[in-house]
């Protein structure tokens, strides 16, 4: 069966930054083994919203509704992958990746 690597992005999770709320994202990229990277996308999908469930990271009273979408997907060989290469949860304030955005649009 073939190995995908599949990142995925999360967008719009409500933290508590010194006591203000803010507002974050992250990546995280899976090896995970399907039939086609249709599969692939929705299991990964699915183990994220899982892992996020079980944090309590995801839930339904949000004012903000947390996405996740697949940034990439790449079919890759059984060489290309290890278990150490999977990525933990890559996590950013949206507020520093906007700030990080204009500072490199006036250079």
């Amino acid at each position: 069966m073939p190995i995908f690597k599949v990142t995925v992005e999360g967008q719009n999770f409500s933290f508590l930054v010194d006591g203000e709320p803010q507002l974050a994202g992250f990546h995280k990229t899976l090896y995970l083994e399907a039939d086609n990277d249709n599969s692939a996308a929705d299991q990964a999908i699915d183990q994220i919203k899982n892992e996020l469930l079980a944090k309590k990271m995801l839930t339904d009273d949000s004012s903000e509704q947390p996405m996740l979408d697949i940034d990439d997907i790449e079919e890759v060989s059984a060489a290309d992958y290890s278990p150490e290469k999977e990525e933990e949860y890559l996590w950013y304030l949206v507020d520093s990746v906007e700030d990080d955005i204009e500072e490199e649009e006036v250079v």
